[in-house]
């Protein structure tokens, strides 16, 4: 669900079980790896984005929690620990909430704020904001705003893979408030020049 301003691949680098070292090891090791082969790593929340010829590509270290099944473990950055969840049922999740469209007006609008709004959370978030509407794209848009003024900074967001996994953790009340303080102003103003100008 990226946009061709933000056009990025995600790849899932799925380490073993029986690897001798911890999430945040992998983690680590693999930043300091890209660095010293010249890539200039940027350390995201779960993932290391690198830049390969002008194309972002964030690598997601993951180690597989079982080999019998899709859980891995991921380390969050933001959080400063590792959590499990189920990354093929976070892809699943976002192709049948049918909000593509939706999503990718929201991740425009996060860029051009230069807001902290991790992709997974902004996707629950919508998929929330919007169950069962009808898909009326402009109107979906504006309720999201809505949803994200008067409810988002209070809403506790599950992992629908693992409900110890609370993705709304992954910002701070200051980081929420600013997203909601925009939202409010974007919303007020009414124009799709404030969104995708």
């Amino acid at each position: 669900m990226a946009n061709a301003s933000g056009m990025r691949i995600d790849f899932l680098a799925s380490i073993s079980p029986s690897a001798p070292f911890s999430s945040r090891e992998i983690y680590e090791s693999l930043y300091h790896s890209l660095d010293k082969m010249g890539l200039k790593p940027k350390s995201r929340n779960v993932s290391i984005a690198i830049n390969l010829g002008g194309l972002t590509v964030d690598i997601v270290p993951a180690r597989r929690d079982n080999p019998q099944t899709e859980e891995h473990w991921l380390y969050s950055a933001l959080r400063g620990k590792a959590f499990v969840t189920d990354p093929n049922q976070h892809v699943l999740d976002a192709l049948k909430s049918n909000r593509r469209d939706e999503v990718r007006v929201l991740k425009l609008w996060r860029d051009k704020n230069n807001l902290s709004f991790p992709s997974y959370y902004l996707e629950l978030t919508v998929a929330a904001a919007l169950r069962g509407k009808p898909r009326e794209l402009s109107d979906n848009v504006w309720t999201v705003f809505g949803y994200l003024e008067n409810h988002f900074v209070a809403r506790s967001v599950l992992d629908p893979a693992n409900a110890h996994n609370i993705v709304s953790d992954e910002l701070d009340i200051r980081e929420k408030a600013r997203i909601r303080t925009v939202a409010k102003v974007t919303r007020a103003a009414k124009s799709w020049q404030d969104i995708l100008s």
